[in-house]
């Protein structure tokens, strides 16, 4: 089922809560109702303009794995869930060849010329770090 929905539905007083995808979240809840023996409603819902709900509902998923029951219901509570889905969502709205590449490596930064003067004028631990840095 694809869907440009992400959504949470569970009970009202609290216990596991569903996390999955639709383009009709209150369709999807009735399915779910017919099946379950308590009262479910939608905890919340997130519409993703970009079709990727997919691919959020999957991250969700993974941020959510230690609370992990069984399909795509999780011991988790409401908050947990909301915080999952959102970081998932900001992962989402970040192009995916910069989702994944390492961040850039900072220029190493060595002694100034200054330091190195210094260090040479002044024996003593500092300066001998100062001079062993700047070999590295």
């Amino acid at each position: 089922m694809n869907g440009n929905y992400v959504y949470a539905i569970g009970r009202k007083s609290g216990g596991p809560i569903k996390v999955g995808k639709a383009s009709d979240v209150k369709k999807r809840l009735s399915g779910l109702q017919t099946s379950h023996h308590e009262k479910l409603v939608i905890l919340q819902e997130w519409y993703r303009p970009k079709g990727d709900a997919v691919a959020v509902e999957q991250m969700a998923h993974g941020f959510l794995e230690d609370q992990w029951l069984n399909g795509e219901w999780f011991e988790a509570t409401l908050e947990q869930v909301c915080a999952a889905v959102e970081r998932a969502m900001n992962l989402a709205d970040i192009p995916r060849e910069r989702r994944f590449a390492a961040p850039p490596t900072p220029a190493k930064k060595g002694p100034s010329p200054e330091e190195i003067a210094w260090a040479k004028a002044n024996p003593g631990v500092l300066a001998k770090e100062i001079l062993k840095w700047n070999k590295d």
